[in-house]
């Protein structure tokens, strides 16, 4: 159990009361990742859901990703009772939008997530 397990309450307490919910969509258990062509292999399963909250970009960070804030979004998402770790190149479905994930940041001061800031673009 990590230290900061009521960090991540109040964060899953605030971003629900805040936000809504995301989903990952046919998100596979055993899914692997290929940069190259930004596809994920393996069997989906029904669609993982969490909690999140819609937060102004960076434009420094979208700079040096190399995106524009065009169509896109960031996302605050707790990571208490999250069954996935979201990844560049998963797909999440945001107020009624789907968006490939491109960035992740976690928040964990001592190894285990707090919460994530997501990055997507359609």
């Amino acid at each position: 159990m990590s230290i900061y397990a009521p960090e991540a309450e109040s964060a899953l307490l605030m971003i629900t009361e805040a936000g809504g919910i995301v989903s990952f969509p046919g998100t596979a258990t055993s899914a692997v990742y290929d940069g190259a062509t930004d596809t994920w292999s393996g069997s989906p399963s029904s669609d993982a859901t969490g909690r999140a909250v819609q937060i102004d970009s960076d434009p420094d960070r979208f700079r040096a990703l190399g995106l524009t804030l065009a169509n896109s979004v960031t996302l605050l998402i707790a990571a208490l009772n999250l069954s996935v770790t979201p990844r560049p190149g998963m797909y999440i479905t945001w107020a009624g939008i789907t968006y490939s994930i491109k960035d992740v940041e976690a928040v964990a001061p001592d190894g285990v997530p707090i919460m994530y800031t997501v990055i997507g673009v359609v």
